[in-house]
């Protein structure tokens, strides 16, 4: 991934994990890193996209962040100021995505199963 790239996922991590209301600590715990890296991924100190692959994975699955749009930048539209500041705008944002991805997963389900 290139530098010019970076749109402060390390702000991701942090709106995330108050989303999914997890201390540094409890993600950290769970993702069996010690707590300082979490720290300095969340902070902007140590970039993550330098970290191995497995490590992120474990991070991001804590908090139920899809790798392939956080490599691709896909949650961009949460640094956004105006939602940024607000968690019901953040919560509401990341339900609105998250009904969508699962509606469009759900509905060819429902469609192969009728073929059958």
């Amino acid at each position: 991934m290139k530098n010019n790239d970076n749109i402060n996922r390390h702000e991701i991590l942090k709106i995330f994990r108050k989303y999914r209301q997890l201390t540094q600590q409890q993600v950290a715990d769970m993702a069996k890193i010690n707590y300082r890296q979490y720290q300095k991924f969340e902070s902007g100190e140590r970039d993550i996209m330098n970290a191995t692959f497995e490590l992120v994975c474990r991070v991001l699955d804590v908090l139920d962040i899809s790798i392939n749009k956080f490599y691709k930048g896909g949650y961009a539209y949460l640094l956004n100021e105006n939602i940024k500041k607000d968690m019901n705008k953040i919560k509401e944002a990341i339900l609105k995505e998250e009904f969508v991805v699962t509606a469009s997963y759900i509905i060819p389900t429902k469609r192969m199963k009728k073929a059958k």
